[in-house]
């Protein structure tokens, strides 16, 4: 006999959750990976819609409270899954850390294979391949990534997370998570607890996010279409009429939505009237930035530089996507005499 099923899935037996509690590590490498998870991780990269939250819920497994009620198989996956990021910004030695890194890596695949994501879909999964997208990508291993985000955008979309408006009784998110959601998995493709309240939009905007950075990577179109709501994002402002600005996430989440909207890999350059556009939007969103995105001289802090230079790394990264279709090395010569590429030039690069 298989294992007994209910709405919310497999009822896991209680050999499967001694295992699963049992890749539990120890207290000092939990609070030590995890901090540098948040702070170093977690600050570029929004891949959990409440941190804070996860770190309550990972802080109930300190001192060997390992029985949690609230920390369930799903959670594991997405537990050790920023285990291992944290670790690869941890400050050990190579080795201890590459050790570290795969055996946590294993742990979140394990906890991911348990559940099988495509038939029992969660949101702590959801956010668990956000992450280990992310590492993968950082590891130097971006066909994983790749793989990755499309199992992240289907399972999304199989939790109706691309949905706006009221959800279904049985629905795990709120319209304002799922767009939380589909924001980071835009970024998923072109490079892949919570307020009721905000779910949605969160994850629709992670989403975007990896999506749209990994299929620029790659060259290919992305694939999280059905996230894309301008709804979910902040006004843009001229910075003269709104002193706060965007901040760095509101821009990258700009940037990643506006590439989505205009990133196409066409048999033919598109005409130079749509670039036209895309540098027009992309103007705005920097005119709306915060001062210490916009200008180096305004940062006040070291998390603001790093915020400023990582804004112009990725605005470059996907100006030279949309510039390498007007290359000289083209064929349709009469788009790249429209269009020269000293255009991307002066105050775009660093």
């Amino acid at each position: 006999m298989g294992p007994q099923v209910t709405e919310d899935g497999p009822i896991p037996s209680n050999d499967d959750v001694k295992l699963s509690f049992s890749s539990i590590p120890p207290d000092q490498e939990i609070m030590e990976l995890f901090s540098h998870f948040k702070s170093r991780f977690y600050p570029f990269q929004p891949v959990c819609y409440d941190v804070d939250y996860i770190e309550s819920v990972v802080s109930s497994l300190i001192g060997g409270a390992g029985q949690a009620p609230k920390v369930t198989k799903h959670f594991l996956c997405l537990f050790h899954a920023i285990l291992a990021a944290g670790d690869q910004f941890s400050d050990s030695p190579v080795e201890q850390r590459s050790k570290l890194f795969h055996k946590h890596l294993r742990h979140a695949l394990k906890h991911l294979g348990t559940f099988e994501v495509v038939l029992n879909p969660a949101i702590e999964i959801i956010q668990g391949l956000i992450v280990l997208s992310q590492i993968l990508q950082n590891d130097v291993n971006p066909r994983g990534a790749w793989i990755l985000s499309g199992i992240t955008i289907r399972s999304a979309i199989c939790l109706g997370v691309h949905k706006k408006g009221p959800r279904p009784e049985s629905s795990q998110l709120s319209p304002r998570d799922a767009a939380k959601l589909r924001c980071k998995l835009c970024p998923f493709c072109l490079l892949v607890h919570v307020s009721v309240d905000n779910t949605d939009r969160f994850s629709r905007m992670a989403i975007i996010w990896q999506d749209t950075l990994l299929s620029m990577a790659f060259g290919r179109n992305p694939s999280s279409h059905e996230m894309y709501h301008e709804t979910d994002l902040p006004p843009l402002w001229q910075h003269s009429s709104e002193p706060a600005g965007l901040t760095y996430r509101q821009a990258m989440n700009w940037i990643c939505h506006a590439s989505m909207k205009y990133f196409v890999v066409p048999a033919s350059p598109p005409e130079s009237a749509v670039y036209n556009d895309i540098f027009r939007t992309f103007a705005e969103i920097q005119a709306s930035c915060a001062k210490h995105i916009r200008e180096r001289s305004e940062c006040r802090s070291l998390l603001e530089v790093q915020e400023h230079y990582s804004f112009i790394l990725h605005r470059n990264l996907e100006f030279h996507s949309f510039a390498d279709q007007f290359s000289p090395g083209k064929e349709d010569k009469k788009c790249t005499n429209k269009m020269p590429r000293t255009f991307f030039l002066g105050s775009w690069t660093l």
